[in-house]
């Protein structure tokens, strides 16, 4: 998934959660994206080829639908993330007692 697809997906995810409609058009979607996306590059990301993440219903300023791929992608980032924290922690907390068990057997 590139960045592009990650801020689209988020944003019709948001929304979808908002109001329950899991469509948005183009122009709200460039509205909404804070000057992430320009028009030009949502046009380009349309006209060659869709995202599993998310699809158009045609050209330029028409309904963008989030897929339920999409939405289970961005109900399963926060066991993701939390996951990749744990990750990380332990990672981190092993290493630092290697590094402890090390220094207290060479300085004994």
């Amino acid at each position: 998934m590139t960045k592009k697809e990650k801020i689209i997906t988020e944003i019709i995810y948001n929304e979808y959660k908002k109001s329950g409609s899991r469509y948005l058009t183009h122009s709200d979607l460039g509205v909404r994206s804070n000057g992430q996306l320009t028009g030009p590059e949502l046009a380009q990301m349309f006209n060659h080829g869709q995202s599993k993440y998310f699809k158009s219903k045609g050209g330029y300023n028409t309904e963008i639908e989030i897929t339920f791929e999409g939405i289970e992608y961005m109900e399963g980032k926060l066991k993701r993330n939390l996951q990749t924290w744990g990750f990380w922690l332990f990672g981190v907390a092993s290493m630092v007692a290697v590094f402890y068990a090390v220094l207290f057997y060479y300085f004994k």
